[in-house]
């Protein structure tokens, strides 16, 4: 049964993406490669608030460019991150035509997404059957690797990724369970083991989380913290407890364009390519609309017997 609905699902989706597609935009012909070292174990792409819309053809047209780039100017990622807000109300036809393309424009690669506010009514209700929406629509392209819950984690090569998120009716309050609590930590623990590592990507900025979570993270290391929801102007980078092995990044809208004449901002498109070695990680700043490089730094993995338990300056 489930396996049909998976199926049925994904047939769907794959109508919408042909009929969206016509017209639509290819990649930027002089765009900037993003260099990759010959050493490089897992490349991640991360982005955030698609707030994909079924009558909002502008938005559409920047995320085809930006994935298209993505596959042009980045080619080889393993996985792309979406931060939440992916779509603007979680109705099944938002997810139809952002999954169809998704899947369209990067069959190769593993798609990880976050759910966020808007995905489950924007605390206007039917969170239930959103939340649902959205487990089902993840489970659909995910049938070896299904959830049961908005949280989970995957094993990729050379990193952990981990995905938090809130299981209440809200647009702006979080609140996450003692049990979320046990498994996130859990999850780091296990990244700490392994020596790679954790991407973390929640919806809601660090700030916003629970003491407990963000004590977690300073416990640990090598913890590179991705969000959204803000709509900021830019891409904000921050160590965290002045530590060059944590991380906190907050993205901008992915698709920020006028509602009506479709005229881009300069950071629209936005996003960041990670580069992980055995040894390394580098965090390249990119925009994926325009396929241009605007900044790249490259920090070492620590080992996790260096690791300290410090408490949050947040």
């Amino acid at each position: 049964m489930f396996q049909f609905k998976g199926f049925f699902v994904r047939l769907i989706a794959v109508f919408y993406a042909a009929v969206m597609l016509v017209g639509s935009p290819r990649y930027v012909k002089d765009g900037q490669n993003v260099p990759r070292a010959e050493d490089v174990i897992a490349e991640v792409n991360v982005i955030s608030d698609v707030h994909m819309e079924g009558n909002n053809f502008y938005r559409k047209d920047v995320y085809v460019r930006s994935l298209r780039n993505m596959t042009q100017y980045t080619p080889g990622f393993d996985a792309l991150i979406m931060c939440g807000d992916n779509t603007m109300n979680g109705f099944g036809g938002e997810y139809h035509i952002l999954n169809g393309l998704t899947a369209r424009l990067l069959p190769d690669a593993e798609i990880l997404p976050v759910c966020g506010n808007h995905d489950v009514g924007n605390g206007d209700g039917d969170f239930e059957e959103k939340r649902d929406r959205f487990i089902d629509q993840y489970n659909a392209y995910h049938a070896s690797a299904p959830i049961s819950r908005l949280w989970y984690s995957r094993v990729l090569d050379g990193c952990r990724f981990i995905a938090l998120a809130s299981d209440t009716n809200s647009d702006d309050d979080i609140v996450f369970s003692e049990e979320e609590l046990n498994w996130f930590i859990g999850q780091l623990d296990a990244a700490a083991a392994a020596g790679v590592p954790a991407l973390v990507a929640c919806h809601y900025p660090l700030s916003y989380l629970d003491r407990e979570f963000r004590e977690a993270i300073t416990a640990h290391g090598n913890v590179y913290y991705f969000s959204g929801h803000l709509h900021r102007h830019g891409i904000s980078v921050q160590r965290i407890n002045g530590r060059d092995d944590l991380w906190n990044i907050n993205l901008p809208r992915e698709t920020e364009c006028d509602e009506d004449t479709g005229e881009t901002e300069w950071y629209t498109g936005l996003g960041i390519n990670l580069q992980i070695t055995a040894d390394a990680v580098t965090v390249n700043t990119y925009n994926f609309y325009t396929a241009q490089l605007t900044d790249s730094f490259t920090v070492p993995i620590v080992k996790s017997s260096e690791f300290g338990v410090q408490s949050s300056e947040f």
